[in-house]
């Protein structure tokens, strides 16, 4: 019992001393900047909700199609590096086919929000 009260202490302290990392760092960052006069653009600048939608998705599409081939890259990594562990080699298989049809599902993601939007409308 007195292990655990012993973790979640340092679990606490260390969450404080995050918090008052950031705190600082973003005082150091935010207040120069703000006695400056300088203006922060928005990222974002929708203004209707399907042009957030379509943004998010170009986003998620992009991200996709980045992250696709380096997955595939760390299926492979666990399938060679396997040394005859069938786990190993089954992680890699996994990892593997699973990216393949999240690459899927990314590349027929403008065709699904299509057909979603079409139903929504309620156009044909």
């Amino acid at each position: 019992m007195d292990l655990f009260l012993k973790d979640e202490s340092i679990k606490i302290k260390r969450m404080i001393s995050g918090l008052f990392k950031t705190i600082v760092i973003l005082g150091f960052v935010l207040i120069p900047m703000m006695t400056l006069g300088v203006e922060i653009e928005p990222p974002i600048t929708v203004t209707t909700i399907p042009e957030l939608v379509n943004t998010i998705t170009t986003w998620a599409f992009r991200l996709g199609l980045i992250l696709a081939p380096l997955m595939i890259l760390v299926g492979a990594f666990y399938f060679l590096t396997a040394g005859g562990s069938p786990e190993r080699v089954k992680t890699g298989q996994k990892i593997m086919l699973w990216t393949i049809i999240g690459l899927g599902i990314i590349l027929f993601s403008r065709v699904i929000i299509s057909i979603i939007e079409s139903i929504l409308k309620g156009t044909p």
